[in-house]
């Protein structure tokens, strides 16, 4: 990227036993983002140290982890978020996830988990709420999280049924949520997603789990950029996950687009898919989003 390159977001750190949110500096700022633009030819950087005073932190671009280097590294873990649209600042498309850290039904969490926790696709009665840890959003919730964000949406209510029977608000600025009594409070961030520069398959795009391990991965940011290399035309491309690598795509279907976890049956899904293809036909660039309001909804 150039020393011209203006990011229009905010990136910040929490520690695991905390609820508080603090800014990085501008220059870590810089270094941050400039770190998730990744050039045709170039490998992705999957850390970068970050010195503070007395101290090296080590910043996972894969996990959005923080970490300390001279001292003891896990009483410096926090966590990272970039709170800005991952299209408009690095053509990147995103996996959003969702912590709760206040909820009337359920109990406190010392002992926070450092992977994600995978919503079951199907009721499990096994399957409790946790405060404290990071949630991997449905592909439904991703793909109305990424709409809103990308037509700068300020905030928008979503039914989430896994959190509670409540409607939650999300600020898209703030990046955080909560019920109309605020009696279930979180935060929301997004990861990069990620695909494998090694894939030889171009009618399929791989996903990568970001807590997987990367040693044989060589994993990049997927991107609309890479999107477009990838297939011809963009919106026709299939998207597979780490989990299903199984079966062949007709990639002259335009129906063939999918998402992870989606179950291909349901309204909701074929909704979120519709609005993800909007995404694709629009290239949702911040300049094509502000021509789309002007001409189409008037703001």
């Amino acid at each position: 990227t150039t020393a011209t390159t203006v990011f229009d977001c905010i990136w910040e750190h929490k520690s695991l036993s905390s609820n508080e949110w603090h800014s990085f500096s501008e220059n870590e700022s810089k270094e941050l983002s400039q770190s998730l633009i990744v050039s045709p030819n170039e490998e992705m950087k999957r850390e970068i140290y970050l010195s503070v005073r007395s101290d090296t932190y080590t910043v996972s671009l894969i996990q959005f982890l923080r970490s300390g280097k001279n001292r003891d590294p896990t009483k410096n873990l926090a966590w990272v978020r970039c709170r800005g649209s991952s299209i408009a600042n690095f053509d990147c498309y995103a996996l959003w996830q969702i912590m709760i850290v206040e909820h009337k039904n359920l109990k406190p969490n010392d002992l926070p988990s450092l992977e994600p926790v995978e919503v079951p696709r199907s009721y499990d009665s096994r399957f409790q709420l946790q405060l404290n840890c990071w949630y991997n959003c449905t592909p439904q919730i991703s793909a109305k999280l990424d709409h809103a964000i990308n037509y700068r949406r300020k905030k928008i209510q979503l039914d989430v049924d896994l959190i509670t029977s409540d409607i939650l608000e999300f600020d898209l600025q703030a990046f955080t949520f909560n019920n109309e009594k605020k009696t279930v409070v979180g935060f929301i961030r997004w990861l990069p997603k990620l695909i494998s520069r090694k894939q030889q398959d171009s009618s399929r795009i791989r996903i990568i789990d970001n807590f997987q391990n990367l040693a044989n991965a060589d994993p990049i940011p997927y991107t609309t950029t890479r999107l477009k290399q990838l297939s011809q035309p963009s919106d026709t491309q299939s998207i597979v996950s780490e989990d299903d690598m199984s079966g062949d795509v007709d990639s002259d279907n335009p129906v063939a687009q999918t998402l992870l976890n989606a179950d291909e049956g349901d309204e909701d899904s074929f909704i979120a898919r519709r609005e993800v293809n909007s995404r694709f036909l629009f290239k949702i660039h911040i300049y094509d989003v502000l021509l789309f309001e002007k001409h189409f909804i008037g703001t």
